[in-house]
């Protein structure tokens, strides 16, 4: 993997891990693009998820700090800490239970691009079926646990963890900004973990490869920073519908060149 490539991967990683239009299925996209494939390119991408992981955590580290803090002394926060980590509970048994089973999909430009339709008609239906207006401080737990499946189901390259959780959010009643804050909230939770189980692998790869990985890496920060912040002007207002497009585009861009007889 040239220097090129990392940065172009990191980029495409960075602005798709948070808006909600699936950067695994973008990665998915691009690798194929470039003719990258294998267990070099899966490894790369859970580097990137470092840089973005790092971009999130900066970006919410008021609220990260009130949360670990408060943990101790503030039944608020104690409580929303208890929401997250239910959360988890579905998204690890769902990841857990079908990731080895949806290798195809990581290597197939058709089904990610169907998937990416769904998505985008995610997008444009749920914010239309309920106009939620209850602050974080008002979210249940069930409402919690619908958003951990989503997270689980968002395992699934096309399907957008960020674009999954905050319509779940939204369709249990919370604002846009407060499912948005949620759902950042729980993603340094899921990439965390996922670091966690596959250190050995991008330990490998950092080393044999340092440069081409801090070069995607730093790329893949940058554009996270910026995607947070455009994420929650969006959040606020509620409606997602040029990422549904957007969604549909893409999706139907890449079935229709994959599938188009070529000769």
């Amino acid at each position: 993997m040239t220097h090129l490539e990392a940065a172009f991967l990191g980029l495409v990683q960075g602005l798709t891990e948070f808006l909600p239009v699936s950067s695994s299925g973008h990665l998915v996209l691009a690798q194929h693009a470039l003719g990258l494939g294998g267990a070099e390119n899966l490894t790369m991408d859970l580097l990137l998820h470092v840089a973005t992981l790092a971009a999130v955590v900066i970006s919410f580290r008021a609220e990260l700090i009130r949360l670990v803090v408060g943990i101790v002394s503030d039944a608020s926060q104690r409580r929303l800490a208890l929401l997250l980590v239910a959360a988890m509970v579905p998204t690890g048994v769902i990841a857990l239970s079908i990731r080895g089973s949806i290798t195809d999909a990581f290597e197939s430009p058709v089904i990610v691009g169907f998937l990416l339709i769904t998505t985008g008609a995610l997008l444009y239906v749920s914010p239309r079926l309920r106009k939620g207006s209850g602050a974080l401080s008002e979210l249940r737990l069930p409402n919690a646990l619908l958003i951990g499946v989503a997270q689980g189901a968002a395992v699934l390259p096309g399907i957008s963890r960020s674009g999954t959780t905050i319509c779940a959010g939204m369709a249990g009643g919370m604002t846009g900004e407060a499912s948005a804050r949620f759902s950042f909230l729980l993603a340094i939770l899921a990439i965390s973990a996922a670091m966690v189980l596959n250190i050995p692998k991008a330990a490998s790869l950092a080393e044999t490869q340092l440069s081409t990985v801090c070069v995607g890496m730093l790329v893949a920060f940058v554009a996270g920073m910026v995607s947070i912040r455009w994420l929650m002007r969006v959040a606020r207002r509620g409606r997602f519908d040029g990422f549904a497009y957007y969604c549909w585009a893409v999706g139907a861009v890449a079935i229709g060149v994959t599938l188009w007889p070529s000769g």
